[in-house]
């Protein structure tokens, strides 16, 4: 392979994202590292920020907040990982990290994380692309900022429902435990506002209340001054 493409952006998005450091985190044939899967309840905090944690770890189920200070700055589940953020081990937490709601994962050593990388000629690649999502995410957070609140809550329930909750043709449900003072503090607005939306949202038939958030698909297509994801 030759070396522009090997390095090329899609190529290492494509034999680096997270199910490929799933993959060699659990993989036997070099350095094998051990891990223990814990449980956490909702309301319980698996990281507080600017403490020393030692740990790297694997979202199997459930949905945690990603904190900094009292803003919620990123909702991870399934398949991400939490702790890459300071990776050394003599660094404080950047963040707080909460469980929305029950969740299980799997737990490693950070200095055995970073063992395994380094003993893997393309182990940089991994950290790399997973500090390049996290980065990827904060600019897009920092794009919605500079839109009206009304375009930057419709944009956060989309994204949250078609990454943690379900799709169909019709709508994009989000999950229960994603609540509206949730989503408000994601997307930088008060619960006030947050309130005076939804209502505007639910006259204009996009947004449906019940136990859940339902976003109308059709609907939002309507708006295309709103909707920047859909």
């Amino acid at each position: 392979m030759l070396y522009r493409e090997l390095f090329n952006k899609d190529v290492i998005s494509k034999n680096f994202n997270n199910d490929k450091l799933s993959h060699a985190l659990f993989g036997k044939q070099t350095y094998p590292i051990k891990r223990e899967k814990i449980n956490v309840e909702k309301g319980e905090f698996l990281i507080h920020e600017n403490e020393l944690h030692d740990s790297i770890y694997l979202v199997v189920e459930g949905l945690l907040s990603v904190r900094k200070s009292l803003h919620i700055i990123r909702i991870v589940g399934k398949k991400n990982f939490i702790g890459f953020d300071s990776i050394l081990g003599n660094e404080n937490s950047f963040f707080t990290v909460e469980a929305l709601r029950d969740a299980t994962l799997w737990r490693f050593s950070k200095m055995d994380v970073i063992c395994k990388l380094m003993s893997k000629q393309e182990g940089l690649f991994y950290l790399y692309n997973e500090m390049k999502s996290i980065n990827g995410h904060l600019i897009q957070q920092n794009m919605f900022l500079r839109k009206s609140s009304k375009t930057r809550i419709l944009n956060n329930m989309i994204l949250l429902g078609k990454q943690y909750g379900e799709e169909n043709s019709k709508f994009i449900t989000l999950p229960e435990c994603l609540s509206k003072q949730i989503i408000a503090n994601y997307s930088n607005a008060t619960q006030a506002t947050m309130r005076v939306i939804c209502k505007q949202l639910s006259n204009d038939s996009i947004l449906e209340e019940t136990h859940q958030l339902m976003i109308n698909k059709s609907r939002v297509k309507e708006y295309k001054n709103l909707a920047m994801l859909l």
